[in-house]
């Protein structure tokens, strides 16, 4: 049975990121399509929501991928008998079950990875503290952007 690899995640998202930068430069300093600073703003907030989505999707895919590698600390959390190497759709199953996963913070992310990953299959352990706080700041951005809320804009 293949395993789920990390470095293509990774890639993959590294190369949303450098896209999603690109374009928004040219978008920033364009003179012609969008001259108007509204129209420009307008844009660079749906990036902001994509840029999120995608790191969304990463850290899905990387819990996803931690699970297919190594089962056994999620399946020993539950209680449950599991095979130690379970399909990549046993663990779609198994993490998401009914629910949508929704991660507030990096600290989330940690706390439920801690819980239910080994740890030499836990990409989010790597995620330096200066880091974290950037990611946390970028979320409450997107939360905000996503929400135009009084409690988000607290």
């Amino acid at each position: 049975m293949n395993k789920a690899n990390f470095k293509p995640n990774h890639e993959e998202f590294v190369a949303w990121m450098m896209t999603y930068a690109e374009l928004m430069k040219r978008l920033v300093e364009a003179k012609r399509v969008v001259r108007n600073r509204f129209e420009k703003l307008e844009i660079v907030e749906a990036f902001v929501l994509r840029c999120a989505v995608r790191w969304e999707l990463l850290v899905v895919t990387d819990m996803l991928t931690s699970l297919n590698r190594d089962s056994s600390k999620y399946a020993s959390t539950l209680g449950l008998r599991l095979r130690k190497h379970l399909s990549y759709d046993e663990c779609k199953a198994v993490l998401y079950g009914p629910r949508y996963l929704d991660f507030k913070s990096v600290d989330d992310i940690l706390s439920f990875s801690k819980k239910y990953l080994i740890a030499k299959l836990n990409p989010f352990l790597a995620i330096a503290k200066p880091c974290r706080t950037k990611i946390d700041e970028f979320l409450t951005i997107r939360n905000f952007l996503a929400h135009y809320s009084d409690y988000a804009k607290r």
